[in-house]
């Protein structure tokens, strides 16, 4: 005769696996979590980098001869994980400051930038370039500013370089 309260191998040891299954589902679950905040973590360090990247071509000894030498290290740029705007301006602090967003600005760049917006570069075409703040908040903005001297009209001039990168 079969014993009272017996269900069989798998049926005793129901109550001992459950919380097994339980603490695996959790085990896993933060694993998976864990590792895609690295990814992303990891995506916005190369971005990070690939922002200093353009900004330290650009820069190259802090000094920019002429427009033809800008645009020459406006060639040597390769960057493949972001967009990137980058232009000379020896009023950038107080029109920045003045600019609702930083793409309301670059839109502007022939009213900031040297030559009419003639040391400006980017790799983004006008159509890539968000416009209202609320497309804007969809990437991740970096914006930096260098001071670079720049030779304009027959004098060297102290000049800000400012670099936005977006993902």
């Amino acid at each position: 005769m079969l014993s009272k309260g017996f269900i069989g191998p798998i049926g005793d040891d129901l109550p001992s696996l459950i919380p097994l299954l339980i603490a695996l589902v959790i085990f896993f679950s933060s694993f998976t979590f864990t590792f895609v905040v690295f990814d992303d973590r990891t995506a916005n360090f190369k971005a990070d980098l690939e922002s200093q990247e353009v900004a330290r071509v650009l820069r190259y000894n802090g000094y920019i001869p002429d427009l033809a030498a800008f645009e020459q290290l406006c060639a040597q740029i390769q960057v493949s994980e972001v967009s990137y705007f980058a232009g000379i301006s020896t009023e950038l602090p107080q029109k920045l400051a003045e600019a609702d967003t930083i793409f309301d600005f670059m839109a502007n760049a022939d009213d900031v930038f040297l030559d009419d917006g003639d040391y400006t570069c980017t790799n983004a075409a006008n159509a890539d370039i968000p416009t209202s703040p609320e497309e804007a908040k969809r990437y991740q903005v970096i914006t930096t500013i260098y001071p670079v001297a720049v030779e304009h009209e027959t004098i060297a001039k102290a000049a800000h370089l400012l670099v936005v990168t977006w993902k």
